[in-house]
């Protein structure tokens, strides 16, 4: 005769009930993170609570001394856009990047009379980084000024990125390997960084890299991996 008791009914909805909800509750855990996909292009997982706290998988702050992709992606964009972040002062990080797009110089006396410390409408590349950039933009993307390789605007440290930028002309699709500088040289031409560290000046309407520079609140400055994460922070 089979002695086996049968099974206890209650106990074992009582196990599947539990075994549910923990299910459900560590389901709307991990929906609430956001992973990085293959090419690093991380988009931040974030949760809010009445407190504001904010969390991620590897979100960590930028620091100085940090090199960074952002994401411009647009219609006839490159997509990604690297800055170095160079220095920190008054709750902003200054970064300079290595080149975003290329065209003439964007002063008073180049393109569209488009300012040099204001680029933010210059063409796609600019206007899809500034919205890439949100809240965390502190003022403008510009030019950094400069008319010798000793007063180039951040220093020495913007300086050496520029030259980087002016080596890359060909990624960018310039037509020359200078990189423009924010700083007019009389009435139709403007100063250049070339990718042999040399400033010059020549005629506005040569197609040559901009590599904005530009400052982010320290508040809303946040990288997964080496990646800025848009919307985190403040």
């Amino acid at each position: 005769m089979n002695k086996k008791k049968a099974p206890n009914r209650v106990l074992k909805t009582f196990l599947a009930m539990t075994l549910s909800a923990s299910m459900i509750l560590g389901g709307v855990a991990v929906a609430d993170v956001f992973y990085p996909t293959e090419d690093n292009v991380a988009r931040a997982a974030t949760t809010s609570s009445s407190l504001g706290s904010t969390t991620a998988a590897g979100l960590t702050k930028i620091s100085v001394g940090d090199t960074i992709t952002f994401s411009t992606s647009a219609s006839g964009s490159y997509g990604k856009m690297k800055a170095k972040c160079i220095s920190s002062s008054n709750d902003n990080l200054l970064f300079q990047s290595y080149g975003l797009t290329h065209g003439a110089w964007p002063g008073t006396n180049g393109k569209s009379g488009t300012p040099a410390s204001n680029i933010n409408s210059y063409d796609n590349y600019t206007q899809a980084l500034v919205n890439e950039l949100g809240n965390a933009l502190s003022g403008a993307l510009y030019l950094p000024t400069g008319t010798s390789t000793s007063d180039i605007q951040g220093g020495a440290n913007v300086y050496n990125v520029l030259v980087e930028a002016a080596k890359q002309y060909s990624s960018f699709g310039a037509a020359y390997n200078n990189a423009w500088l924010g700083s007019p040289c009389g009435s139709g031409s403007a100063y250049f960084v070339n990718s042999n560290g040399n400033v010059y000046s020549y005629g506005t309407g040569y197609d040559y890299v901009l590599a904005p520079a530009f400052n982010l609140k320290a508040s809303y400055a946040w990288k997964i991996g080496s990646t800025f994460v848009k919307n985190v922070g403040g």
